[in-house]
């Protein structure tokens, strides 16, 4: 590795030492600043670096067995297997609070999306949900008090009302 000394400039008393990689992989300039989409604006991007069949394998390697001591044989495949390590990298849900926070922040992800196909059932889920609380159904129960004579009325009227004269005789009470 080749290391870069400072300039005199430098004002600390003592310098951090660091070493800058002059080694590492890198796309040819007078191509790179030659192309229209560079001179439009668009540096290139990780994209623009395709991965070989020896990338693949060692990706594949790696993924199977992390411990391996085999150095990437290019940039671009470590960070490819970085990028694709990158999307397991979260907790995972223990309680119901967190599930609970996970599900609506999803929701909200995808509430966010133009796309109304997608927006508008992520929006009823989330209106739906006691957290919004937009779609809440209530049950009112009314509770009245009556007298024991004035619920025998009301027993006798509806009975009356619905079987008609086909229920004869009398209640006792015991």
């Amino acid at each position: 590795m080749t290391y870069i000394p400072l300039d005199d400039w430098y004002d600390e008393a003592d310098p951090p030492q660091f070493a800058v990689p002059l080694d590492i992989p890198f796309a040819p300039a007078k191509e790179t600043f030659e192309k229209p989409a560079f001179l439009a604006g668009n540096p290139p991007s990780a994209q623009d670096v395709p991965l070989t069949q020896a990338d693949k394998a060692w990706i594949v390697q790696k993924g199977m067995n992390p411990d391996t001591p085999t150095p990437p044989p290019s940039y671009a495949a470590q960070r490819a297997l970085d990028s694709h390590l990158r999307k397991f990298d979260f907790v995972v849900p223990g309680s119901q609070d967190q599930w609970q926070s996970y599900v609506m922040y999803k929701y909200f992800e995808l509430s966010l999306d133009p796309d109304p196909k997608i927006s508008k059932p992520a929006l009823d889920a989330l209106a739906k949900t006691s957290i919004v609380g937009l779609a809440v159904e209530r049950q009112e129960i009314a509770i009245s008090n009556v007298t024991n004579e004035e619920l025998d009325k009301r027993l006798k009227e509806a009975l009356n009302k619905y079987a008609g004269n086909l229920i004869e005789g009398s209640a006792v009470r015991v």
